[in-house]
Order: C-alpha cells, then sequence, then structure tokens
C-alpha cells in the first residue's frame, strides 16, 4: 500500500475504536441503515470502497447490508490499519511479513482487480502483481477499457450483474489453460 487510496487513509480514521469495541460493528450498522433508512455511515465515501455504485443494480446495495457485511474482530482491523499505515501486510503478531515475501511465490498467479477498486486500487493491484516471483503470473484489471461490460469495484467483482462473463469465466480460462 505504498500509496493508500483516499478510502483507505478514512478507514484508519476511524480504526482508533478497534480497542473500545468486542468487535467493529460494521455488519450490525449496515443492516440498521438498510431497515431504517437513517444513513448511518459517517462517510459515504467508506460504503463506496467496497464497491462501485454504479455497477450495483438497484436493490443490490441493500441486499448487500443485509446479507453480506459483517462485524469485524478488532484484531482483524488493527492488521488491516497497520497494514495501510506501513504499506506492509503482516501477521498480527507481525512474524511474518506477506509484502516481503511476495518474491518466493513462483506457482502462476492471476491477479484481480476493478478499475474502480478502492480497497485494493489498481495501483496497489500491480505493485503485487510486479512483486511476484512466479513467471507465470497474469494481471487482469475488469474494466470496460478491457472489454468488460463495466468498470468493476471491489465486491462487485464476483457479485455485479455480469461478474459471471465479465470475470468468473476468464478464472475459469485462466486455470483451464493451466489444467
Amino acid at each position: 500500500f505504498t500509496t493508500p487510496t483516499r478510502n483507505l487513509n478514512t478507514w484508519n480514521f476511524f480504526s482508533g475504536c478497534n480497542s473500545l469495541l468486542p468487535v467493529i460493528p460494521t455488519g450490525s450498522l449496515a443492516r440498521l441503515e438498510r431497515h431504517s433508512c437513517i444513513s448511518l455511515t459517517p462517510d459515504r465515501r467508506m460504503m463506496d470502497m467496497f464497491w462501485y455504485p454504479g455497477n450495483m443494480p438497484e436493490g443490490m446495495i441493500d441486499q448487500m447490508k443485509e446479507h453480506v457485511a459483517n462485524n469485524i474482530a478488532p484484531g482483524v482491523a488493527t492488521q488491516f490499519s497497520q497494514s495501510v499505515e506501513t504499506g506492509q501486510v503482516k501477521s498480527l503478531d507481525e512474524s511474518i511479513n506477506y509484502t516481503k515475501n511476495l518474491g518466493r511465490i513462483k506457482v502462476p498467479v492471476l491477479v484481480i482487480g476493478g478499475r474502480r477498486d478502492h480497497l485494493g486500487s489498481p495501483y496497489i493491484i500491480r505493485e503485487v502483481y510486479e512483486a511476484l516471483g512466479s513467471e507465470d503470473r497474469t494481471l487482469f484489471i475488469a474494466s470496460r477499457s478491457s472489454g468488460q461490460s463495466a468498470d468493476y469495484g471491489h465486491t462487485d467483482l464476483f457479485v455485479g450483474p455480469h461478474a459471471k462473463e465479465d470475470v468468473i469465466d476468464l478464472i475459469k480460462e485462466w486455470l483451464n489453460e493451466r489444467n
């Protein structure tokens, strides 16, 4: 994360709650917001971090809030926040630095991101791709300019209305080529 997005920095701003609560109630708040029609999200960009609204049909975001959003354990939130701050993804106890070990990966790797992904932005995804040690590596950024039906965010890569044709089928093809 050498260039964290504004959304990731916003996440870090609110991460001070980690030590105060037994869980970060993101799932509970999402469901409450969905049923009460009252916006409980402190910053609209926080929600857009998880999907690109332009690729989510009406009603799907409500379904995501109802069925997909989960509460976050403080350790997970702390680990994520530390990754944003340091630019390194490490285990919670910091004994393993996953970022520094990317070069040790020698198996084929398909790295996927969305052009409008504000969690794993194309810049971050490219950094991961370039750090991999695998000779057989593929970088795929789902976007209209790459031939997909829409630009993609984070979650909509797999649940967007055309994710099967635009993303899942590409994954199957990539795997079949290596089988």
